[in-house]
């Protein structure tokens, strides 16, 4: 298979001279074509990603980090605590669950 960014090309002109000449830029074409086209894609999916992480992503992220925070809504100055892995460790232990 050739390599497209090839840009030379050998043409004998007798048995031991080796002539190079420069081949149309198609291939630079090529690439500045599919270059576009990622850049237009990217803009295209780009308010879908916006979307994805604001409804998504960001309140997943932000219940996990509130999972290893005490929150006790008669005490405010608990509240924000960082306790680690105890609400999770309360939970294996409890028989209910």
């Amino acid at each position: 298979m050739r390599d497209l960014t090839d840009q030379t090309s050998a043409t004998k002109s007798s048995d031991s001279d080796v002539i190079y000449q420069k081949k149309k830029p198609i291939a630079v074409s090529v690439d500045r074509i599919l270059r576009s086209d990622i850049l237009f894609a990217l803009f295209l999916i780009a308010p879908a990603l916006l979307v994805i992480t604001v409804v998504v992503i960001y309140p997943l992220t932000r219940s996990l980090i509130l999972s290893f925070q005490s929150f006790d809504l008669t005490s405010p100055a608990t509240q924000g605590q960082w306790i680690g892995i105890q609400h999770y460790i309360n939970l294996f232990n409890n028989e209910l669950y």
